[in-house]
């Protein structure tokens, strides 16, 4: 049953429901307070805006709200800028586009490229509905529906079931680490572990708002060692040790049981075990085919602390 529920991820599909009907009540209220033609558009860029903000953790919903506020400021300003002087039809609405994309490409601003294309092309659509009004202030009111989208996404985001994306990253990893042991100790691809690095990097691009400096660079740095244990790990597959080496097979089993207890009460106590096993396997004569597999398991130990750190 949890299974299924998780794979609904019926938390995240709740949070944009109860999002979009509250920014949806609010907008149409306020364009009627204001006396504003066809508040139910308003309404409309509202729950656009909202279903748009809220992500499955808080630094997505924090990057998304930025590229949705900077696309309709832009998008308004060049909707109504060629409303305003040619009117709208299907030859301006392309130029306007045009201009739109390549304006925010220019700029260094292409994650808001789609976003401000789109919000153009509705300005100059919409505003046919209502002819007799100003673009200016036409495109001013769906920057504010737009801004109560927003915001009623990013509240919904920190109040309900709020996930931030490190906590994403540190499960992404301690589940690549678990991947990393199981291609460790049975010789296998490690296709799974670079599918969980690829999503740590996703979740770590999207969510850079939510972090402070450090914290960026910590995770930042995690997710290299576990790169480059990846590589080692590939590295030991295609020339393996020497397996008759005194230290060598105490070595792995202490590596594999540090892989396997990254996140739990016997981390410490892997560590432990590990760090005197590499200084037993230091003072042992090693083959130059072990040192490999002594590199591994240091790195290992290394990165193992340094998550303990993070996660305290």
């Amino acid at each position: 049953m949890s299974k299924f529920l998780k794979r609904l991820d019926w938390k995240l599909s709740l949070k944009i429901a109860i999002g979009s009907a509250i920014s949806y009540y609010l907008t149409v209220m306020l364009n009627k307070a204001l006396n504003q033609p066809l508040g139910q558009i308003g309404g409309l860029w509202a729950v656009i805006s909202t279903t748009l903000i809220i992500q499955t953790h808080l630094g997505g919903s924090y990057r998304a709200a930025w590229i949705r506020f900077l696309g309709t400021v832009i998008g308004v300003i060049i909707g109504a800028s060629f409303t305003r002087v040619f009117e709208g039809n299907a030859l301006w609405l392309g130029i306007a586009i045009l201009c739109t994309s390549l304006l925010t490409n220019l700029f260094g601003l292409k994650d808001t490229t789609r976003l401000s294309c789109f919000t153009a092309a509705l300005v100059m659509i919409l505003w046919s509905l209502t002819p007799n009004e100003n673009p200016w202030l036409y495109g001013l009111f769906r920057i504010i529906d737009s801004v109560i989208g927003i915001v009623i996404g990013v509240l919904i985001s920190i109040v309900l079931w709020p996930i931030k994306g490190h906590q994403l990253i540190i499960n992404e990893l301690d589940m690549g680490y678990k991947s990393l042991n199981q291609a460790y100790t049975s010789n296998q691809s490690t296709e799974l572990l670079n599918d969980h690095l690829f999503r740590s990097r996703v979740i770590f691009n999207e969510s850079s708002f939510e972090y402070t400096a450090k914290v960026k660079q910590e995770l930042q740095n995690s997710i290299h060692q576990l790169e480059m244990l990846s590589l080692q790990l590939q590295n030991i597959q295609q020339h393996p040790s020497i397996k008759g080496h005194p230290y060598l097979f105490k070595l792995k089993i202490d590596t594999s049981y540090l892989l396997d207890h990254l996140h739990d009460n016997e981390t410490q106590n892997a560590i432990n075990r590990l760090n005197e096993t590499i200084t037993e396997f230091k003072k042992s004569e090693s083959s130059v085919s072990s040192s490999d597999q002594l590199l591994f398991s240091q790195l290992c130990l290394q990165q193992a602390q340094k998550l303990s750190q993070i996660i305290n």
